[in-house]
């Protein structure tokens, strides 16, 4: 059992969410500050505007992309399912196995506390968690959610459902989310397959 969250129980999850879950790296090559390199899916573009957060990286559909007039690589394949992809990178030393932690993760993401950390708004009332899972468990584990945050979005395109995940890369924990377009939402389903594409992506790029 992770050690981490077994013996600091909510408080330590808490100090962890503040330290890697809300931190991301730069769009453009993918490669961030912190030492682990961000790589898209298949059919996925990482989005090339500056952003303000140095960790965080905005990833679209390369059809979108190109349909919007952003310049893009004459192949890139076609996206599983259209969504809206981000990466946040933690701080160094924040990598820590998941693998045998589920129970803890998954009650402390469920309590109020847990709920509030994931919430875009930081009111726990307004998420709820529908499911959580544990993938890639012989690889330390990236733990899953599928959750609905009711809080108000900037620019009214995402769904509410979407995935969360924590996956450690290298020294660092790497917080990934996969999004529906209100015009065209992803099912828990077709969510899951782009999110298992992702990391996926990460791996082969963090060897």
């Amino acid at each position: 059992m992770s050690t981490w969250i077994s013996k600091g129980g909510a408080a330590s999850a808490a100090l962890f969410l503040s330290g890697c879950l809300l931190t991301g790296g730069p769009p453009g090559s993918g490669d961030t500050p912190r030492g682990v390199t961000v790589a898209a899916p298949r059919g996925y573009c990482i989005e090339q505007s500056d952003q303000p957060d140095p960790g965080f990286v905005l990833i679209g559909t390369c059809q979108g992309m190109r349909l919007a007039g952003i310049p893009l690589p004459a192949f890139t394949g076609r996206a599983r399912h259209p969504a809206i992809l981000t990466a946040a990178v933690g701080l160094p030393g924040t990598a820590l196995p998941l693998t045998g932690a589920e129970a803890e993760l998954t009650a402390f993401f469920r309590s109020a506390d847990g709920r509030a950390a994931l919430s875009r708004s930081g009111q726990a009332p307004l998420v709820r968690v529908d499911e959580a899972r544990l993938l890639d468990a012989d690889r330390g584990g990236v733990f899953a959610l599928w959750l609905t945050d009711d809080s108000p979005l900037p620019g009214g395109q995402a769904t509410a459902e979407y995935w969360r995940a924590l996956m450690p890369v290298r020294d660092r924990m790497v917080t990934l989310t996969v999004t529906g377009l209100r015009e065209r939402p992803v099912t828990r389903d077709e969510g899951l397959e782009v999110l298992t594409d992702f990391v996926a992506a990460i791996r082969r790029a963090n060897p």
